[in-house]
Formats: C-alpha cells, structure tokens, sequence
C-alpha cells in the first residue's frame, strides 16, 4: 500500500471542546470601530492538545489531495445519566463544532489544508460519531484520516 493509500488512525485522549469565538467591538474616536473575533482559551488548549498528541501519529509528509477524517467524540458522561440505560448524545455541543477545532489542530500534520476534506464518517467499530463514555471509559476522540488518492 503506497502512503496515499494509508489510513491513519488514532486516538486523543481529553475532554473535546467545541469551536467557540467570542467578539469584542474595538476602535476608539479617531480609529474606525469594526468587530473582531478570538477563539476562547478553552478552545486554543484542546486544539493545542489535539496538535501534541497527533504529532506521534502524522505521516512523513502532510498528505496530498482528497482527505477524509473519521471521528468519534466519546463525550464525557453526565452524572444524572442513568448507569444502565443507553441514552444518545443529541444536545450540545453540536457535532460541527466539534469536528473545526479537530480539523485545525491537524492541518499542518496530516494535510495542508482543511479545504482537502472532502467528507466525514464514522470510526472503524463504532455506530455514532459522538456519545456518552460508558461508565469508567475515558473521555477521548477517536480519529482516522483516510487519504483518497488522486
């Protein structure tokens, strides 16, 4: 199998955080007022921790062409979930979310550019791609990068 064709997979281990910003109005009297737009700390830390931990797993050289990314968000359980019955992740946050502060922290490691995605799936063994952790399983993202060849 050449290295276009290699899957990678891995997992990271921590609590995902969504994509969240927050805007501030700046200007002054004699400077033109505009909007600006920062990511949290919350959300600069887990894509520096998704960047860290992927860095033992990237290829040689970021991939080329069409990329797919696979990922389950194994999401922390809340404490007022029952223990035996399965009850689905279907609040927030939101799975679109949760997948932009993936993708940016492994552009630069696995591909180029977050533009290459050119789809979303599922996890080898897995039905979702976010739910509850089960009881006394650890929190983590569960992530394949498929490389489509071109």
């Amino acid at each position: 199998m050449s290295e276009n064709n290699k899957i990678y997979r891995f997992t990271i281990f921590g609590s995902a955080v969504p994509e969240r910003s927050q805007s501030a109005i700046v200007g002054g009297v004699n400077v033109p007022r505009r909007v600006q737009t920062f990511r949290t700390s919350k959300t600069r830390d887990w894509a520096r921790t998704v960047q860290v931990q992927a860095l033992q797993f990237k290829p040689p050289e970021p991939l080329q062409g069409e990329v797919e990314l696979h990922c389950c968000f194994i999401l922390p359980r809340p404490k007022s979930a029952p223990k035996t019955k399965f009850k689905p992740h279907i609040g927030r946050p939101d799975l679109t979310q949760l997948y932009k502060v993936v993708e940016d922290g492994l552009r630069g490691i696995f591909y180029l550019d977050d533009a290459q995605i050119i789809g979303y799936g599922y996890c080898d063994g897995e039905t979702r791609q976010k739910r509850y952790a089960s009881p006394g399983e650890p929190v983590r993202v569960k992530i394949e990068v498929w490389n489509r060849p071109a």
